[in-house]
């Protein structure tokens, strides 16, 4: 069988012409084209492309739906993982405009109602709050539409709201807080200013009124005649908190709503202290843990959970055994955790790390018959939740008798004391020692008689006393300037809120402490009376109270839970 080969038509062995084209054909029998095709050649090949162009059609169709559902599941697929997106960051208005736009793709209309469900309170509270706004209830407008727009900030227009309500509530505050200063209302003066503050933490006029505010009219916490007492720091306006106990070292809590303190049990004839706490108010006063040593001030942890102390629980006084050692206790829960156990016999003064995580003491490695103010002694730091110590000082500084943290929580000052018998005076040393390189420098030396240092609350700088009537502010670069007083120091320090003032209590509680103003380039003095308990080991100087309430650490000092009874 041949073909033509001008319209590929069947031809048989005999035939030289395609009957279908006219082509004529070459002796070996297949016909070539030498001509134009006829009518009738390009009519067949027209009814031919005719019975294709449907197939060709529905495969053009059929490729333009395939590319159109491609590019559309993909849209999908996008709009899905925006609308994921958008719920996993918490924007919720978002959200639910994304999965409503693609309801029936996967399970979007589920998850466009989870995210109305989500909404519905948000959405209530945004209505409250503009009713609250419409009512002059300005701070109740910032309660309800602060989470709204945190939670939803597109949700309507909340963010322009909020701001509108905390400028009118900024407003109403200024205007009380003006009110309270004429009547000298001092403490509603300062929690006015604080409001202020949370509400524009840039305002900087409002800070410094604060400031100004807590350093002059602030409250200033002291044991005196064996009760409990609050008094302005020019001792004025005094206010009896409690006389139920005999108060020793009472300390303010971090945010100023709680002051522990120490107080003997007057039915123990073994004398007995135990550490209390109480509200600043006269309220809840709760008896936390016995057995405490009164040689020092308890210690709050940064995040006021928890107080740690020196105890004196494990040791048995009468035959001189056991261990003397470093606990804290859960506020919450009462729980008290012995941190040092019997792993050190005598281990005291804790200073919590300002993150809360860690714990430093001294250790004092005790001969027999050995007086702890003789015995060579080390800085351990303890992780309080992993429960693990450290000696950071290794033998360099074997009289150290405390190591109070830095705020900055890279440096501790070291405190040094030996001897101090009824025949023999104390020596007495301060030195720096830095974390991070593990460098001590000295800063006050046994001649100068320093006392006990205290840092200003932002780190930066810290005071002590020396040679009785002086007193030393001085940095960790060795920049020293000392101020003479009038009168017979104690070494009990304490500074303002805003570490621009220092108070000074005396050696004899008869005679005025003494007031040290850092405001101006020049330090002046002043004098201020207070009566305060001053014979030890009764001891309850004046405390300032701390600036504000601190916000909470990423890492609080330790969950009440894992705080047990007996350290377990």
């Amino acid at each position: 069988m041949t073909f033509c080969t001008g319209c590929a038509s069947p031809l048989a062995p005999a035939m030289s012409v395609c009957p279908t084209c006219g082509a004529i054909g070459e002796s070996t029998g297949a016909v070539r084209k030498d001509r134009v095709p006829s009518a009738a050649s390009r009519r067949s090949m027209l009814i031919r492309l005719l019975y294709l162009a449907p197939v060709l059609l529905v495969f053009a169709v059929a490729g333009g739906f395939v590319q159109r559902h491609t590019a559309q599941q993909q849209w999908l697929a996008s709009a899905y993982a925006s609308a994921e997106g958008a719920a996993n960051t918490g924007d919720l208005v978002s959200a639910h405009e994304g999965f409503t736009s693609i309801a029936g793709y996967r399970d979007a209309a589920s998850r466009a109602q989870e995210m109305e469900i989500q909404l519905e309170p948000l959405e209530a509270g945004y209505a409250d709050g503009l009713q609250a706004i419409e009512q002059g209830e300005y701070a109740a407008a910032v309660a309800l539409l602060a989470p709204v727009a945190e939670r939803a900030p597109a949700l309507n227009d909340v963010v322009t709201r909020l701001d509108d309500a905390r400028r009118l509530l900024a407003n109403e505050l200024r205007r009380d807080v003006d009110g309270a200063e004429s009547v000298h209302d001092w403490p509603a003066a300062e929690r006015l200013l604080r409001e202020l503050v949370a509400i524009d933490p840039s305002d900087d006029t409002t800070r410094s009124r604060l400031a100004v505010m807590q350093r002059e009219h602030g409250p200033i916490v002291l044991g005196n005649d064996r009760a409990l007492w609050l008094v302005a720091p020019d001792g004025s306006d005094p206010r009896q908190i409690t006389d139920e106990l005999h108060i020793i070292w009472p300390v303010w809590s971090p945010d100023r709503s709680q002051i522990a303190f120490l107080a003997p049990d007057p039915d123990d004839p073994m004398g007995n202290v135990s550490l209390y706490s109480i509200g600043i108010d006269g309220s809840s006063l709760q008896r936390l843990v016995d057995g405490v040593s009164a040689h020092a001030a308890p210690a709050w942890s940064p995040d006021g959970a928890h107080i740690a102390y020196t105890s004196f629980a494990g040791y048995d006084a009468v035959f001189e055994t056991g261990s003397i050692g470093v606990r804290f206790v859960d506020i919450a829960s009462g729980k008290e955790t012995d941190l040092t156990g019997d792993q050190y016999a005598l281990a005291f003064n804790p200073s919590w790390s300002p993150a809360g995580t860690e714990i430093a003491f001294v250790v004092k490695h005790q001969g027999l018959g050995e007086r702890p103010q003789h015995s060579p002694g080390d800085v351990f730091i303890s992780n309080v939740a992993q429960k693990s110590f450290e000696n950071i000082t290794d033998g360099t500084v074997r009289d150290v008798w405390s190591a109070v943290w830095s705020p900055r929580g890279d440096q501790l000052l070291l405190y040094s004391l030996f001897g101090q018998t009824w025949y023999e005076p104390p020596s007495t040393s301060i030195r720096l020692l830095t974390l991070e390189s593990g460098e001590i420098d000295q800063l006050a030396r046994i001649d100068e008689d320093p006392t006990m240092p205290a840092w200003s609350p932002d780190g930066t700088r810290f005071a002590f006393t020396t040679e009785e009537k002086t007193i030393v502010i001085a940095d960790s670069h060795g920049k020293r300037e000392a101020v003479e007083v009038a009168e017979t120091l104690s070494g009990e320090i304490t500074w303002s809120p805003d570490g621009q003032a220092l108070l000074l209590a005396p050696w004899d509680a008869d005679t005025p402490s003494t007031l040290l103003d850092l405001t101006e380039q020049e330090p002046s003095l002043s004098t201020v009376r207070f009566e305060f308990d001053a014979s030890p080991p009764f001891i309850s100087p004046p405390q300032w109270a701390p600036a504000a309430p601190l916000p909470p650490t990423d890492n609080p000092s330790l969950p009440a839970a894992d705080a047990n009874q007996d350290g377990e």
